[in-house]
């Protein structure tokens, strides 16, 4: 068996992967809007909503992950090929199924739209495309679980980055060829499908233990996956829905160009889910071989110091990003699109709450214990969706974001709750280990912040720009000096270098 990098390694790479993929969107964002129109960019943005939710992997993918990552531990070399026919085979059939169903729902929803001829025509050949993406996508999605699960991250993420630089240059290609929104989506499927192509091939070359035929699959291997995967399947889809039902709701309720605008907001929030997202994907292979070898107690630390380098990063960003919404977003997006700066204030401020769980979710799943997540997620998601609907009439786009974050305030206790209950943790434990060095620290370098915004001589970009120094100064040397110990800091900087 092949040699897995070190946890700091994919941790990072998946940084780099994740971030890569966040940044082109959100740098690519204004760039097309601008070339082909805030309506056509509604409908590009709201296809790709369809294509992302049609391509929920019902949990397997974390399934899968979870038990090559078993199998590795164990070097069980029959296991590995047993779930890897397993995830191959379910893979390739929901790839067929999605798209049919996909193609059926949009054939039924375009026409509610109220579009031009030629946005119709627009419209029509978009939904073809991310019909296509979602196949290509889905098809190919478990040779990635399947790199992950045996400690290849670190490959799969390097296949990401590689996508993004093939997308990000091929729109720039499209667009200064003027070749318009559809040449962008024919862009997406393209580096999509290249992606897909390379993971097969390195997993076939760099993992051959899981290399497997069709006389490999076993119903009872599949039945086992698809236990643990019910949960995972719960919450992927109820996840999926609170991240990308709202552009549906507001092209539902509000006319077509709002979705650009809301989905301006919703950009920013991408990106300080991605702090946190990026951290807990490297996670559950790790968190997996823990629990086999040493029992559910081993992942104690992991939670606790996860969750506390997590909340750092999240509130060293949401902070000032929240705060200086609207200067950010109208320098970034331009003044039309810098409207959904409320939209982003509310998803940014909702993170400092439901952050606080997010490094569970794969620690949970190494123990195969996420039933009681699933049910608060699917609590979440119909709660969040509903308040989202009532509030879009009133409150417009602003009250898409507040309906889809409520919830998650009340709930987060709970998620807490249960984390702490199954590593055999208390609340003192959390507070004096993950919220007192993290949120309590940021008390004073947030008002000092403000304070520079209110009363500096300077104009307005300046103003902002020295704010978020003072900030990113204070609440930085903040967390070094109080927030972490030293030998966390020792941990850190040991990770970094063996991470390169």
């Amino acid at each position: 068996m092949t040699q897995r990098p070190g946890v700091g390694r994919n941790v990072l790479t998946t940084y780099g992967a994740r971030f890569s993929v966040i940044l082109a969107q959100f740098f690519l964002l204004p760039i097309v809007a601008s070339a082909t129109g805030a309506a056509a960019y509604g409908i590009y943005l709201l296809t790709v909503t369809f294509s992302v939710l049609f391509q929920t992997d019902l949990g397997m993918g974390s399934a899968t992950t979870r038990f090559v990552a078993v199998a590795w531990a164990k070097k069980d070399s029959e296991g590995l090929r047993r779930v890897s026919a397993a995830s191959v085979t379910f893979f390739l059939g929901l790839a067929v199924v999605a798209s049919v169903v996909m193609a059926v729902v949009l054939m039924f929803a375009l026409p509610s739209l109220t579009l031009s001829p030629d946005l119709a025509e627009t419209a029509v050949v978009l939904a073809v495309l991310g019909t296509g993406s979602t196949f290509v996508a889905s098809s190919l999605s478990s040779h990635r679980q399947i790199l992950s699960g045996v400690g290849r991250l670190d490959l799969v993420n390097m296949v990401q980055i590689g996508q993004v630089v093939v997308r990000v240059a091929g729109t720039f290609a499209v667009l200064w060829s003027g070749l318009g929104i559809i040449a962008v989506s024919f862009v997406d499927v393209s580096a999509i499908l290249l992606g897909g192509v390379v993971t097969w091939l390195l997993r076939r070359r760099l993992a051959r233990e899981t290399n497997s035929r069709i006389r490999d699959f076993r119903w009872a291997s599949f039945r086992q996956m698809f236990t643990l995967s019910i949960d995972m399947l719960i919450m992927s889809i109820a996840a999926l829905l609170i991240l990308q039902s709202g552009n549906i709701i507001v092209s539902m309720i509000l006319p077509i160009a709002a979705v650009a605008v809301f989905g301006a907001g919703f950009r920013i929030y991408q990106v300080s889910r991605e702090l946190t997202n990026s951290l807990t994907a490297a996670l559950l292979p790790a968190a997996t071989e823990r629990h086999v070898l040493e029992g559910a107690k081993a992942n104690q630390g992991l939670y606790l110091k996860g969750t506390k380098a997590a909340n750092a990063l999240v509130i060293a960003l949401v902070v000032p990003a929240a705060f200086f919404a609207y200067p950010l977003m109208t320098l970034w997006a331009g003044p039309e699109l810098a409207a959904g700066y409320t939209v982003a204030q509310v998803l940014l401020l909702s993170m400092l709450f439901n952050n606080n769980h997010m490094v569970a979710v794969p620690i949970l799943g190494a123990q195969g214990s996420l039933r009681a997540y699933a049910i608060l997620h699917i609590i979440w998601a119909v709660t969040g969706i509903g308040l989202g609907v009532v509030l879009a009439h009133f409150l417009g786009i602003f009250g898409v974001a507040l309906g889809m974050s409520i919830p998650i305030v009340i709930l987060e206790p709970l998620y807490v709750g249960i984390a702490l209950s199954r590593l055999g943790l208390t609340w003192k434990q959390f507070f004096a280990d993950v919220f007192a060095p993290t949120y309590g620290l940021a008390a004073v370098p947030a008002i000092a912040m403000i304070a520079c915004s209110i009363f500096l001589p300077a104009p307005e970009p300046a103003r902002v720009a020295i704010s978020i120094a003072v900030w990113a100064v204070l609440y930085g040397a903040s967390l070094w000096v109080k927030g972490f110990g030293t030998s966390e800091k020792r941990q850190l900087v040991g990770h970094f270098y063996r991470a390169n």
